[in-house]
């Protein structure tokens, strides 16, 4: 007897379709039910929304993370976990804020899953900062044939400079506050108050532990630019003339551009304000510093555009001197001092001292 062809049909159809059901179910199970497991939903950090306490500031501690580190790099991971410990010593739990980690390549599962078992106090976030850090260099760099520094280098300087204000969190504005630390930078004593909460009483705008004089050769045309800008756009006036003053006074402003050696802030360890970033002005000389290409071709650094920016655009009020010590790199000290053996000008700040005295010192380990 012959086969019902129209059965065999309806029977082959259902098949099907409990077969495309069950797909379905499984796919519905992989995407759904596992991103409810906080590891394998880190991987889609870039998408989420920064979690904050009621009434909380939005601020975050942020940190630039070099990898690999057990390869090519395998001390940065001593210096990592150095850090983090000593930033859940001395930052909690007095600022608990979230940590965001970032990275160009971002992250695996194995590694957000280990940092998170190792350092459970803190509120992780990880961000894939690809898209804002791999800034296209000029084709013909000035300094191709000696280069001062790797071109990785120079991209991580025009990262701190104005390309973190397109990462993730910072450009959605979830964040109003950053404390941006390098990952070989390690707090030594405890911040025993609520760092964003004395910036946003007291309209701080910027905060950090030490002032230096960058090298000549890396800073080279940076007067002559600043001045060129200024006056392009009407004479822009300095926010703190003072400070502006004392730099002429002592030959760090000079009038052909010549220069020398410029005074810097140590961006290894600082407070921001990014309100202040957004702001239009701020904004104008961020994408002239980011269309002049100097930061490939001479490599300027982050660390005296941030100097720049702040008595171009902040009062002496407007910036503030944390006085914690901590350690940077192989663990040179930085000293906890107010005075930075008098390096600090017009930019010291009066208000972090009636706040806040200095602390003993203690050790990292």
């Amino acid at each position: 007897m012959a086969p019902d062809r129209t059965k065999l049909n309806g029977d082959l159809t259902i098949k099907k379709a409990c077969l495309y059901l069950a797909t379905a179910v499984l796919i519905y199970h992989i995407l759904f039910f596992q991103s409810e497991d906080p590891v394998t939903s880190t991987s889609f950090s870039n998408h989420e929304r920064l979690d904050f306490s009621v009434g909380q500031i939005r601020g975050a501690a942020m940190m630039l993370v070099s990898k690999p580190w057990t390869i090519q790099r395998g001390e940065r991971q001593c210096f990592f976990n150095r850090s983090m410990d000593a930033l859940s010593s001395h930052w909690l739990p007095r600022n608990p804020y979230p940590v965001i980690l970032q990275h160009p390549d971002g992250w695996t599962v194995e590694e957000m899953r280990d940092i998170r078992q190792q350092w459970p106090q803190f509120k992780f976030y990880f961000s894939n900062i690809g898209n804002a850090f791999h800034i296209d260099p000029p084709k013909n760099m000035e300094d191709q044939d000696q280069p001062l520094s790797p071109l990785g280098y120079k991209k991580m300087c025009a990262y701190k400079t104005f390309g973190f204000l397109n990462a993730p969190f910072i450009a959605t504005q979830e964040l109003d506050y950053i404390f941006y630390l390098d990952d070989d930078s390690c707090l030594t004593e405890p911040i025993h108050y609520n760092v964003f909460e004395k910036m946003q009483q007291h309209k701080i705008a910027y905060a950090y532990k030490q002032l230096f004089l960058d090298r000549d050769h890396v800073v080279r045309g940076l007067v002559e630019f600043v001045e060129n800008y200024r006056k392009s756009h009407k004479s822009l006036p300095y926010a703190n003339p003072s400070l502006a003053k004392w730099l002429e006074e002592h030959e760090f402003l000079t009038k052909d551009g010549g220069g020398g050696s410029h005074w810097t802030f140590a961006t290894n360890l600082e407070w921001l304000d990014l309100k202040q970033y957004r702001q239009s002005d701020t904004v104008a000389f961020l994408n002239a510093i980011a269309d002049s290409g100097m930061i490939f071709h001479r490599r300027w650094g982050d660390a005296p555009l941030r100097f720049v920016l702040a008595y171009l655009f902040l009062n002496n009020r407007q910036v503030m001197k944390i006085c914690s010590s901590y350690v940077h790199s192989m663990w040179n000290p930085s000293p906890s001092t107010c005075s930075d053996q008098h390096q600090t000008p017009d930019i010291e700040d009066a208000v972090l001292r009636q706040l806040q005295g200095c602390f003993p010192k203690s050790t990292c380990n």
